[in-house]
């Protein structure tokens, strides 16, 4: 079976549906929802269950996900304390003083005026350079206690400290984490775009998919092919390659036909998907197999049609 997220063809898979349609697990469908948008449905064309590996990397970003909620919980109820708030306040009103940042330009450096950090002596920065924050004097002499709610300021301060540093920490593999689910879901619309191009039914088509195909989506080809295959060439060929087309084509271009190694980024990518030890073989006898079946079946159909005759 394939699984809805990697599109691998594996027997460890999570099962998030019963026969009857209904929901079984509902906690990882409410989990592919929230940090995915994914929601996999029952009657799902490609799958309706995801493997243990993907699951297992959904549960692993998800507690993290719990743990930077958390610490973002504590940091707002530090900051909620009204002695930081008048303090932080006061600090920002004291730079918008001396720099006069304008909002539209609140990620650019304030111009540094050389006359502002020497005197006309060279001897260093003024006493009253505007470079210099006029710290009021409520600042320079912070109480030991919160005046509202008695605890330390220094300890609030000093837990702030540390909050911030592991957050910084916390939000930099958060970015790293977000780049790679959002790689992921980027991954699973590219390959569902890509799963609505089978079956070719016709030599345009064909021709169409091959010029598709490059360095930079083969992967995506190889890996929607393989899951419509699912290690069953014989079998599945034909969601691959319509009967119409097989009829009309070979791999050599013996007899008339059309030659499908002409079409190298198409059939080096099927060539790929089929994983077996000798693939080239494989398809050639997938596409005998297929065009015997056929005659078969045109067989049987003209015998019943001259006994009803």
């Amino acid at each position: 079976m394939t699984c809805r997220l990697c599109l691998h063809n594996t027997d460890n898979l999570l099962s998030i549906f019963t026969d009857n349609g209904d929901i079984a697990k509902k906690v990882v469908v409410d989990t592919l929802e929230q940090h995915l948008k994914l929601k996999i449905q029952f009657n799902d064309k490609v799958s309706n269950k995801i493997c243990l590996d993907c699951w297992q990397h959904i549960q692993n970003f998800h507690t993290f996900w719990l743990r930077i909620d958390e610490k973002q919980r504590s940091l707002e109820t530090i900051l909620d304390c009204p002695q930081i708030k008048q303090e932080k306040n006061v600090e920002y009103n004291s730079y918008e003083h001396v720099n006069s940042v304008n909002k539209d330009n609140l990620l650019i450096e304030p111009e540094l005026n050389i006359n502002d950090i020497k005197n006309e002596h060279g001897e260093g920065m003024r006493v009253d350079s505007p470079l210099l924050f006029n710290v009021p004097a409520e600042v320079e002499d912070v109480p030991s206690t919160c005046t509202f709610c008695g605890r330390s300021t220094s300890e609030y301060l000093k837990l702030k400290e540390i909050l911030q540093t592991q957050n910084k920490t916390v939000l930099e593999t958060l970015q790293h984490q977000s780049v790679l689910i959002h790689s992921l879901v980027r991954q699973e619309e590219v390959s569902s775009s890509a799963l609505e191009e089978f079956p070719i039914d016709n030599r345009e088509q064909l021709e169409e998919i091959d010029a598709k195909i490059n360095e930079d989506n083969r992967d995506t080809y190889v890996r929607v092919m393989k899951s419509i295959i699912r290690n069953q060439i014989n079998k599945n060929i034909k969601s691959v390659l319509t009967e119409k087309l097989i009829m009309d084509f070979n791999l050599d271009g013996t007899h008339g036909k059309g030659r499908l190694k002409d079409y190298k980024n198409f059939y080096g990518s099927f060539r790929e998907a089929v994983e077996t030890f000798d693939p080239e073989r494989s398809i050639r006898h997938a596409l005998q197999l297929a065009k015997k079946r056929y005659f078969q079946s045109t067989c049987t159909s003209n015998k019943k049609m001259k006994f009803a005759e």
